[in-house]
């Protein structure tokens, strides 16, 4: 029986392959942009306590939440998240009440925070950022220190 002799290959490449994750925009850049509004993933179902439907909007949509929209669009992220960030500011999602965490499961969204921009007093849209885009997932009549809203907001010194 003859014996194989198996040479050893080596692999060439034209190139070295780079490792890693290319990075060809700074995540960061969207903080000079101003914000452009999507609705294509916001939940309309009725059911939910936070909906962008009619049934839940009623006339607040006209009467505060375009208004105020139109005000943000004049703004940069910038602006908006890190000058005022009381009123705006990014959320991690384990903070979100249980329902909203089992909500954003349902709707098969994936995405570690949300950030709320406050409307007026206890009226707050949340949604999440890609690239400049906020898409607009709920809208909360009710935020504050309650068992109701997408995030409880515990008063300090109480």
């Amino acid at each position: 029986m003859a014996v194989s002799k198996k040479k050893k290959r080596i692999a060439k490449w034209k190139e070295k392959p780079q490792t890693g994750i290319v990075v060809t925009k700074n995540p960061d850049s969207f903080y000079n942009e101003s914000p452009s509004w999507r609705f294509s993933d916001a939940d309309v179902d009725p059911e939910c306590p936070w909906s962008i439907c009619k049934e839940h909007l009623q006339n607040d949509f006209w009467d505060s939440v375009l208004c105020r929209l139109q005000k943000f669009e004049s703004m940069s992220y910038k602006e908006i998240f890190l000058q005022a960030k009381k009123q705006h500011h990014q959320i991690d999602v384990s903070k979100l009440n249980t329902v909203a965490i089992k909500r954003l499961e349902e709707l098969r969204i994936e995405e570690e925070a949300l950030y709320s921009l406050s409307i007026s007093g206890t009226h707050r849209i949340y949604g999440y950022i890609i690239n400049q885009n906020f898409h607009i997932l709920w809208y909360d009549t009710n935020h504050g220190d309650n068992d109701t809203c997408v995030c409880r907001s515990k008063k300090k010194h109480t």
